[in-house]
């Protein structure tokens, strides 16, 4: 016996100690919510006009509804904290839910702002009064008659007068104010379930006149079967109104409070049966329910009519992302009925999917802090209330936001304390208001009372079923998040295209894009109709600043059109930014910079709002020198290639050209896209980086650095006497792979002190591997060189030879080290696309070793990427990152002040050879400038190192005179500068004709400005 009253007073003290809050607890929270305020409407406010922002002089309106807002939010939060011993974070959650609505709302509709404000008063009001009279008044659990007949006055009420809105018959409006009962009602309806679940537990000594209670107490069965019945007839008034989203709503809380509470567990199956049934028979025979279904499982079937709503929706998600467009900087106007039903979409949108996860868990807390509530009450009608308003709140939300969303579908009911709607500000706030009563409740039904009428157990009985209860609501919201994270993050690509077209041209209309200017200020791409501020536009040495310029702060005229001063010279790099066909390349890499839908914007948009938010986007500093731009293209002359040029120890991209090309410029684009993309000659792709050609003898370079790892410019001598070694490749492993191949295996020479011997080789002009025959240019045959000089007269017959000996594995490696044979998509500012070595497997033919180390065969490398292979040798053997943009600036809309969001570090991308390698093919480079093909690059007083190629390529093999010109190379070999790639396609002379002397030219102009 007294073990089980030992373990009785456990579980009462366990699961209903009453709790005693230290007042101010939640002190935190409100910060939060005034800060939230605060914070969403001075950016509101500084986007509807910077310049009064930021004199001090804001719309007088704006500041007194928010000044009033926060006045009765601050206010009644001490004196709930004063006159209440309860939860003391109830009204600090719902605070910080009103401070997100309002902010809203202000910035949809300020007059419904103003409204919802109002109303907010009139709601703290009704908490309050209801806090007073549930706390005074002691006969809430005996007069269930009473709350289930003013539930069905009201609803005929409704039925009778009401007013239909969008085919639900639920809104009264009287002397022009409207209000929906049904939100009233749900007050009533769970006290009423509470009364009758809880009747047994009472008995007649405390229900005393109440007939129908009396008659009920204690018999479990009759009373849940007329309480079933009472509900269902709730749900017959709801159906009749066509209100199809509350009567699930009020089933869903009935289930709950009837699982938690209940004692005849097959009534309880027997209404799931029947909710069931009645789902199935409103799925079958009203075509309401059905069209829901139906676009809840596809809303691209009537994208125009009855799926446009939930599509706007899953838009602005999508369109939003994970940080959301910045508050103001959206497009929610675009969802119908955005205030009341689609509120969370456009939160998602401009507050993102954080901002959006943020909210659920706000509701999370608030349905988590009511039930604890229910589980400390020890009065059963208390605790059945409290668990019951919980519920509504949990279903509510779940409801609204699973249907925005997509998980479920649509009901069409608001988001409590958030959407526009008088009646559920104000009745959830009652409701509130009762659950902060009960938890500051001091009159429990005393321990020792329980334990005389075995009332203990009972009531941990109820607890474990409310614990059950929280799983299913964490459940619940973890679904909504989860869901929302999943479509964000792996299925928002469909929707966010979708919706690019609307949107984008809305940021275009509203935003100035920002300019993009070169290293040395001059304007390359601005909004026409801006005005040119002091200092826009200023010509760098060799051209100007391209005419008129958009200036940060100056009023965005209608009808923006964006403008590129240079037509066709950056239109490979900057790209177009156009509303029929939207963006490429810098212009769409870095489109949220410049239309200021910044992703560091986070869940405020705090940069673009300080950069001018929706009139000014960032602009963009490039590497590129202006100067050195159009003397490469002046040097092209017209000729389809390329010219690649940067900085070897920074990875700064100084010139980059690709012909041909095309005019970027909205007007000229328009009227020629048809014609440009059936040109045969692809104007639209960027050679430079897109280009994928045959890298001729300037792969040489890197065969030259694999011969020299290898030791293959010597040969070693045998048993430590120089001078009498084997040829290089033999008696090794690898030379064991490639014995029996026709190659040039050469001779040694007695190179002297401590190098040992130097290796020479045999070139007769051509060499034969398995079949297949290299020859030089020409046919010539060098005799007897080292590899220095095979590399400086472009020996195909000794390279080739190479390309045998140092072997697949070697010649990928080195290959991979440069950066050919892998795909790097963040490489670069701008799509670059791989280089390929097409040879895998292990088992490639000898011949076809022999093409590559030639640079021919399946090899395949872009402009840049031979760029970035003359800057690595240049380097000492370090591959920078190669990058275009230098900075982003975002500006205050005076443009006084900027602010930086993006500004590039030279990076080290990856170490190609060691030092000592790539000073070895550096001297090869030079010798070859100095004495060899690449003799027209020479610059007096410069040293220049280079290295010259022919390719040839699919036209050249059926077509001679189609050869591809190459030449790779940079300046001062001791100290560069520089690294250039010059492609000229189909060209049909030597690299060392027609390549070579635009790098000298492009070079010289570089050295001689001192850069």
């Amino acid at each position: 016996m007294k073990k089980t009253e030992k373990t009785r007073r456990f579980q009462t003290h366990q699961y209903n100690k009453p709790r005693r809050f230290h007042r101010f607890r939640a002190i935190g929270p409100m910060i939060r919510a005034v800060l939230a305020a605060l914070l969403g409407f001075g950016l509101l406010l500084y986007l509807a006009d910077a310049d009064a922002f930021l004199r001090g002089a804001p719309d007088p309106i704006a500041l007194g509804l928010l000044g009033g807002a926060l006045a009765v939010m601050l206010a009644a939060y001490f004196v709930i904290n004063f006159v209440s011993r309860g939860d003391p974070y109830l009204y600090a959650i719902i605070s910080i839910l009103f401070a997100v609505g309002l902010v809203m709302h202000f910035r949809l509709d300020r007059g419904q702002a103003i409204k919802h404000a109002l109303l907010y008063g009139a709601g703290v009001a009704g908490f309050f009064l209801a806090y007073r009279l549930f706390g005074m008044l002691r006969f809430w659990n005996r007069i269930p008659l009473l709350y289930f007949a003013a539930g069905a006055a009201l609803f005929t009420l409704t039925i009778v007068f009401g007013k239909s809105v969008y085919g639900a018959k639920n809104w009264i409006v009287v002397a022009g104010l409207s209000f929906q009962p049904a939100e009233l009602i749900r007050i009533s309806y769970v006290m009423l379930i509470a009364c009758l679940l809880q009747a047994g537990y009472y008995g007649g000594e405390s229900v005393g006149e109440r007939r129908l209670t009396l008659l009920l107490a204690g018999r479990a069965a009759p009373r849940e079967a007329v309480l079933t019945a009472l509900v269902f007839v709730h749900l017959g008034f709801l159906i009749l109104q066509r209100d199809w989203g509350f009567a699930a709503i009020f089933f869903l809380t009935f289930a709950i409070l009837h699982y938690a509470f209940g004692a005849n567990r097959p009534i309880f199956w027997l209404n799931c049966a029947g909710a069931l049934a009645a789902a199935w028979l409103g799925y079958t025979f009203l075509d309401h329910i059905r069209a829901r279904v139906a676009i809840w499982r596809d809303p691209f079937a009537d994208p125009f009519g009855k799926g446009y709503q939930i599509l706007q929706s899953l838009y602005a998600i999508a369109w939003g992302g994970f940080t959301g467009t910045g508050i103001g900087m959206g497009s929610p106007d675009l969802i119908p009925q955005v205030r009341h039903d689609f509120i969370f979409a456009a939160i998602c949108e401009e507050m993102g999917t954080l901002g959006g996860i943020a909210v659920i868990l706000l509701y999370f807390i608030l349905v988590y802090r009511c039930v604890k509530i229910a589980l400390e009450a020890i009065d059963p009608f208390n605790k059945a209330v409290t668990l019951g308003i919980a519920s509504l709140f949990a279903v509510q939300t779940f409801m609204m936001v699973g249907g925005v969303i997509k998980l479920i579908p649509m009901t069409g009911i608001t988001l409590p304390f958030i959407s526009t709607g008088g009646s559920s500000l104000v009745t959830s706030f009652l409701a509130l208001g009762v659950v902060q009563a009960i938890s500051s409740s001091t009159e429990h039904i005393g321990h020792e009372r329980l334990l005389l009428t075995g009332r203990a157990g009972l009531l941990a009985r109820y607890n474990r079923r409310v614990i059950r209860v929280l799983a299913v609501f964490c459940a619940m919201f973890l679904s909504l998040a989860g869901y929302l994270t999943w479509f964000t993050g792996f299925a928002s690509a469909d929707a966010r295209y979708q919706a690019g077209g609307v949107r984008q041209r809305r940021v275009e209309d509203t935003i100035a894009r920002g300019r993009i200017t070169d290293r040395g200020g001059v304007t390359l791409a601005y909004n026409e109709g801006q005005a040119q501020s002091a200092g826009d536009g200023g010509g760098a040495p060799g051209g100007s600043g391209g005419g008129q310029a958009q200036g940060a702060g100056a009023a965005v005229s209608g009808g923006q059109r964006r403008v590129y001063p240079f037509g066709t010279l950056y239109a490979h790099v900057i790209g177009y930014s156009s509303k029929m066909y939207g963006q490429s390349q810098l212009e769409q890499q870095y489109n949220e910079y410049l239309a200021a839908n910044y992703s560091m914007s986070g869940l405020l948009g705090i940069p673009g709002a300080l950069a001018g938010g929706a009139k000014q986007g960032a602009d963009l500093t490039l590497t590129l020198d202006h100067a050195l731009q159009q003397k490469a293209d002046a040097l092209l002359g017209g000729r389809n290639g390329t010219v690649a040029a940067l900085d070897p120890k920074s990875g700064e991209v100084l010139a980059l050209v690709s012909n041909p090309g095309f005019d970027p410029n909205p007007d000229a684009l328009d009227a020629e896209w048809a014609a440009l993309i059936e040109d045969l000659d692809a104007p639209f792709v960027a050679r430079a980086t897109m280009g994928r050609y045959s890298p001729g003898s300037t792969y040489k370079a890197v065969i030259a650095a694999a011969a020299l790892e290898k030791g293959l410019d010597r040969t070693p001598p045998a048993d430590g006497a120089a001078g009498t070694g084997r040829a290089a490749g033999m008696g090794t492993a690898e030379g064991a792979e490639n014995a029996g191949r026709e190659v040039n295996a050469g001779r040694e020479v007695n190179a002297g002190g401590a190098g040992g011997v130097r290796r020479e080789f045999t070139d007769e002009g051509q060499v034969t591997v398995n079949g297949r025959v290299f020859r030089n240019s020409q046919g010539k045959a060098y005799g007897l060189i080292d590899l220095a000089e095979a590399f400086a007269v472009s020996s195909n017959a000794v390279f080739a030879g190479l390309g045998v000996e140092i072997g697949e594995t070697r010649l990928r490696d080195i290959s991979a080290r440069f950066g050919v044979a892998e795909g790097d998509g963040a490489l670069f500012d701008i799509p670059l696309a791989a280089s390929l070595f097409n040879y895998d497997g292990g088992q490639t033919a000898p011949e076809d070793l022999a093409s590559v180390g030639i640079g021919q065969g399946r090899l395949q490398v872009t402009p840049m990427q031979m760029a970035l292979t003359a800057a690595a040798v240049a380097n000492d053997g370090v591959m920078m990152k190669p990058y275009l943009v230098r900075s982003a600036d975002a500006r205050f809309a005076d443009g006084q002040y900027s602010l930086n969001l993006y500004r590039a570090v030279p990076t080290a991308y990856k170490t190609s050879v060691s030092p000592t390698v790539a000073a070895g093919v550096r001297e090869m480079m030079v010798r070859c400038v100095e004495s060899g093909t690449g003799s027209a690059a020479a610059i007096k007083g410069t040293a220049v190192a280079g290295k010259t190629g022919t390719a040839q390529n699919e036209r050249s093999e059926r077509q001679s005179g189609k050869e591809h010109a190459w030449f790779i190379g940079f300046a001062p070999a001791d100290d560069p500068k520089i690294a250039v790639a010059v492609l000229l396609e189909y060209n049909g002379s030597s690299g060392g004709a027609a390549a070579a002397p635009i790098a000298r030219d492009l070079i010289a102009d570089w050295l001689s400005r001192g850069r």
